[in-house]
């Protein structure tokens, strides 16, 4: 039965998606469910720093094209490859994050280097 949290977590094809872009936002745990997530965000994403902007932009890119992924293969019957969401989630999380400057540091030259984005420092 498709649920939210099946539909985002228990499904192993969305779970390797999440760990995958946790990953890249340097998230040691990954929640398993929705309000685990939402738990582990309200926590660990205060604020408009750096990180935190491209954690909740790299969120948000998830569940969008997991939704369409879900659509795509409801309505049309077609199946996208997982190399192929978490392309497109890195290139939406690079588009959003190329104009954001931040101050130059370990840890934004990290995720940088993670997502591929060149980093305007200040």
């Amino acid at each position: 039965m498709e649920d939210r949290n099946h539909l985002f977590f228990k499904c192993s094809f969305s779970s390797r998606i999440w760990k995958y872009i946790m990953g890249l936002c340097l998230a040691s745990s990954v929640p398993d469910n929705w309000d685990l997530l939402l738990e582990w965000g309200i926590k660990n994403l205060k604020g408009r720093s750096f990180r935190a902007t491209l954690c909740k932009i790299a969120w948000w890119a998830t569940v969008y094209h997991l939704w369409q992924q879900r659509n795509a293969r409801l309505h049309a019957g077609e199946m996208k490859l997982e190399e192929n969401i978490i392309k497109a989630i890195r290139r939406d999380v690079r588009a959003k994050m190329e104009a954001v400057k931040a101050p130059a540091s370990i840890l934004h030259q990290t995720l940088c280097n993670n997502w591929n984005i060149l980093l305007c420092t200040f």
